[in-house]
């Protein structure tokens, strides 16, 4: 049975943000679709990276949708997704390229043909049940704040010496 998640994503999809999705594919299942869209409606968006995997055909698709128009996609022969077992797949968002591992593995690289910073929504459309899905960051986190009263080396202790 086809399913339909749809999620805003309101800090968009940054180079150094990574999504982790996993799940499975129902044993008659077909395909399943995972989209990096400009707007919350799919019918209406364009897609700045669409995944299409298509368990029964071994082929993992990448492409973008611009202006309402296919580009060129990009074809991946890979039986490492299947029916009936269970996947993880890691998207990560990169300065020039999307970088797609799929259940530990390098799957491939995809250029990024319009700017990430367009993206505002994710969904996920088909024939999938997802067990897990997060967003991890390997940006760096912030500076460190001082500490309150001039705390830290060389300072005012807030206890007594």
């Amino acid at each position: 049975m086809e399913q339909t998640y749809n999620w805003p994503l309101n800090n968009g999809f940054a180079p150094g943000t990574m999504l982790r999705l996993r799940g499975t594919i129902p044993t008659g299942g077909k395909l399943f679709n995972i989209n990096f869209q400009t707007n919350n409606n799919y019918n209406t968006s364009d897609l700045i990276f669409h995944a299409s995997i298509r368990a029964r055909e071994n082929l993992f698709i990448m492409n973008t949708k611009d202006s309402g128009k296919w580009m060129t996609e990009q074809r991946i022969t890979s039986s490492a997704i299947a029916p009936g077992r269970e996947f993880e797949i890691l998207i990560a968002c990169e300065q020039k390229q999307f970088r797609v591992s799929v259940n530990g593995f390098h799957l491939a690289d995809f250029a990024m043909r319009r700017a990430h910073t367009l993206i505002k929504a994710l969904s996920i459309i088909g024939e999938v049940n997802i067990v897990g899905l997060s967003f991890e960051s390997s940006r760096p986190p912030p500076p460190p704040q001082p500490l309150p009263h001039g705390g830290g080396f060389g300072g005012p202790f807030p206890f007594p010496r």
